[in-house]
């Protein structure tokens, strides 16, 4: 072993050329080198297909082309991380300091025809109020689809919303379904939302259902 640690490439080399050798530890056979013949490869072997697995479009990645790709990954799960923070505060209570410091200075919070709110001081009211709204909540998000840009350094992405609920003023239980569709930025290696985009398709109370009465703000 000690051998092995010391000149790993002239062993390999020697293996390489034909020579069969035994890797011992504390005095006692450990392991065998011996070559490797072409026929003796299984053919579904990931181990042996290396080159061929880490290819893209028939050439090999370089290693620049693969720290790409980590970070592009990585800036997916921070985003989702995010994501879910949000998703937390909200079902906290709306603390508004805590989640405006989720957004960009002008970031927008656009709910359609629940609002649109944009920049810090009119995010701020907007949350502040929303527990005069809503005493309580559960976002439930779900088909989560991130797409990062080349250079990690923008994002959008996309969730579906199931969220249950109870109107404060009338202790109504709630259901709201929809989409959001948020844009990201990531600067001095933090992400934050730039804009969130909330569709609903239903919004209707418990009792009622959403195919008696699909939108409650929309009723006459």
């Amino acid at each position: 072993m000690v051998e092995l640690r010391h000149d790993a490439e002239g062993i390999l080399q020697r293996v390489g050329q034909g020579e069969r050798l035994v890797l011992t530890y504390r005095g006692q056979p450990a392991a065998r080198l011996e070559p490797i013949a072409e026929s003796e490869t299984p053919a579904d072997d990931s181990i042996y297909r290396l080159a061929e697995l880490s290819v893209d479009q028939g050439r090999p990645l370089a290693n620049d082309e693969m720290e790409s790709r980590l970070r592009r990954l990585e800036a997916a799960e921070q985003i989702r991380l995010l994501k879910a923070r949000y998703c937390d505060l909200c079902d906290a209570g709306y603390p508004a300091d805590a989640l405006c410091s989720l957004f960009t200075d002008d970031g927008v919070w656009d709910g359609g025809e629940m609002g649109v709110f944009s920049g810090r001081e009119a995010l701020h009211r907007f949350f502040s109020n929303m527990p005069s709204i809503m005493s309580f909540a559960v976002h439930h998000v779900t088909n989560s689809a991130v797409e990062v840009s080349e250079d990690a350094t923008t994002a959008q992405g996309r969730w579906y919303l199931l969220q249950t609920a109870t109107l404060k003023e009338t202790n109504q239980a709630v259901w709201l379904a929809a989409q959001y569709n948020d844009q990201f930025v990531c600067a001095d290696g933090q992400w934050a939302f730039r804009h969130i985009s909330l569709r609903s398709r239903f919004y209707t109370t418990h009792e009622a259902g959403w195919a008696n009465v699909p939108h409650l703000l929309e009723q006459p």
